[in-house]
């Protein structure tokens, strides 16, 4: 995996990198939303073996926790915000998650090789 880096003149002195953690072929961040009680996508498709952005806007006025006992991932998104964290990298498979404050609102994340479905 290639790194991007940024190079930076310090002070006229020297030249130092700085390695942002960002990469040529790093997958795209996943967006998921929150409108009227409901995950939009419901279903999420991931690579296998990748870290993957999550990105999660909740457009209704209440809080949700974004949570997947599987993956052990918690993530609480006031109304009318954004959280960004990141899933993996995953084994393929299917996971579950949910709003852990309103267990009506779920979910999965289906992981596979090409992360298209295959």
């Amino acid at each position: 995996m290639k790194k991007i880096c940024f190079w930076l003149l310090a002070g006229g002195v020297g030249i130092s990198a700085i390695n942002l953690g960002w990469s040529a072929d790093a997958p795209e961040a996943v967006e998921v939303n929150v409108i009227n009680h409901e995950f939009s996508p419901s279903v999420i498709h991931l690579k296998a073996g990748v870290e993957t952005p999550i990105i999660v806007h909740n457009q209704d006025l209440l809080p949700i926790e974004f949570e997947s006992t599987e993956l052990s991932r918690e993530v609480v998104v006031v109304g009318h915000r954004t959280a960004h964290f990141t899933l993996g990298p995953v084994e393929a498979g299917e996971y579950h998650f949910f709003n852990d404050l309103n267990h009506s609102m779920k979910g999965t994340i289906v992981v596979t090789k090409d992360a298209g479905g295959k």
